[in-house]
């Protein structure tokens, strides 16, 4: 991490020569050791330098990995924390609830805005020579009568997606059988997620498959009826969240089952789904028993809800325009921000 911010020091030259001088200099990055070279950089080519902020260093060395808060390494990456709230032009983060951590560290709060994820909005199912065996088995059920939930990311412990699973358990002892489930990604936890499966003899209702191309997944989409994300609870998660999954679902129209609890709730806002604690069971459970009774013209405008809440605040085209107002706020600059450095 260090190595990114040293690279970028050597190589300032090259990069300045083959895309022009910047005005503007971005550090984003998930950890915030980039920032001394952007702010360096900003100072030599006498450009404005923005701090983007994905994840909250070191809070997240403290809350998520463990590391003792007088660990020393804690201690530095504090001191640059401050020290970056104090000396950017802008401070950028993706999570709505990150302000007052930030302005209890130094930062005005006038310098701050929250510009979130974006998702690509021409981004359109395609078709294939060959179609994928995940699309193939959605419409197939979705032909037979069910109810398909998807569940497309990471597989790993933060993700919870035993969760789901252990749902349609719970559905099925109670005789409840119009759900299938398609989970679509990799991860640490896929051989458990795996055995979960096996030993419930749930092959025929839940389907496993490895990580495909995002536009695959968009057709996968295009062809389930309901999108279900999840986070395991952590403290952190106070500040809100940005889930590129989340606006993949509402973008294709899907109602969510959003099984996180957060600093924020994109789907109570946009009013296109169910809200549940992360590791209730029961009510996850509910959740989808609730949304698989209804009529497809009521999903369809649960879904119609999300679709046009992503479209009108997560489009690439609203968050440029939010950057741009944010590095110019009054009016149209001659010279546009032309080069980045981070990760």
């Amino acid at each position: 991490m260090f190595a990114l911010g040293w690279k970028i020091l050597t190589r300032h030259h090259q990069i300045a020569h083959r895309h022009g001088r910047p005005s503007v200099i971005i550090a984003s990055s998930p950890h915030p050791y980039t920032f001394l070279s952007a702010w360096w950089l900003a100072r030599k080519y006498k450009a404005k330098c923005v701090f983007e902020v994905r994840d909250i260093w070191p809070l997240s060395m403290v809350e998520l990995g463990g590391v003792s808060a007088w660990h020393p390494m804690v201690l530095l990456t504090g001191r640059l924390e401050r020290f970056a709230y104090r000396r950017s032009d802008a401070v950028v983060s993706l999570l709505p609830a990150a302000a007052p951590h930030m302005i209890a560290r130094g930062l005005e709060p006038e310098r701050f805005r929250y510009i979130p994820n974006g998702v690509d909005l021409s981004n359109m199912p395609r078709s294939w020579t060959e179609e994928p065996e995940c699309v193939t088995l959605a419409r197939f059920w979705r032909t037979q009568g069910y109810c398909v939930v998807v569940y497309a990311g990471a597989l790993g412990r933060p993700n919870h997606v035993t969760t789901l699973i252990r749902a349609i358990i719970e559905l099925r002892s109670k005789g409840y059988d119009k759900v299938r489930a398609i989970i679509v990604g990799r991860g640490e936890e896929k051989d458990e997620l795996k055995s979960l499966i096996t030993s419930n003899a749930l092959e025929e209702t839940v389907a496993l498959f490895g990580q495909v191309p995002k536009v695959d997944v968009q057709s996968l989409l295009a062809d389930a009826s309901i999108g279900y994300i999840s986070l395991r609870p952590e403290p952190i998660l106070r500040f809100g969240v940005s889930p590129n999954k989340l606006f993949d679902y509402m973008l294709a129209a899907l109602p969510v089952i959003f099984a996180v609890r957060a600093g924020n709730d994109p789907v109570a806002e946009a009013g296109c789904g169910i809200s549940v604690d992360p590791g209730d069971v029961p009510a996850i459970a509910a959740a989808l028993r609730e949304l698989s009774s209804l009529q497809d013209i009521d999903l369809a405008a649960l879904g119609q809800n999300g679709k046009a809440y992503v479209e009108r605040r997560h489009g690439y085209d609203q968050l440029a325009a939010a950057y741009r107002e944010l590095l110019n706020p009054h009016g149209p600059s001659p010279d546009p921000p032309r080069a980045s450095c981070g990760s």
